[in-house]
């Protein structure tokens, strides 16, 4: 358990855009030792989420969708990714017509 924190926390800790490779790599040592820890998985989402709204952010609309899609498939119920997803994938309306009577 202790050993799960320490990778747990220490991928979190790593929240820059550009700490996104190092921190997902330390979460995937611990999801090595046990792919059925929830906690890990919890993580795995949480930082993938974090990663997907910074790509929204810089306007990367399609890293945004395909990182949110990988933090859906460690938690599905992860609030925040289910937010942007949606989000993300809005038609938006077209714009009401100037038509003149």
């Amino acid at each position: 358990v202790l050993f799960r924190s320490i990778h747990v926390d220490a991928s979190l800790g790593l929240d820059r855009p550009e700490e996104y490779d190092t921190a997902i790599t330390i979460l995937k040592c611990a999801h090595g030792h046990d792919q059925t820890d929830r906690l890990v998985h919890k993580a795995l989402a949480e930082r993938h989420y974090m990663h997907a709204v910074a790509m929204r952010n810089l306007n990367n609309v399609s890293s945004a969708l395909s990182i949110g899609n990988i933090a859906l498939s460690f938690d599905p119920k992860h609030d925040g990714a289910n937010r942007l997803m949606e989000e993300l994938t809005k038609v938006p309306l077209p714009p009401p017509s100037q038509e003149t009577p």
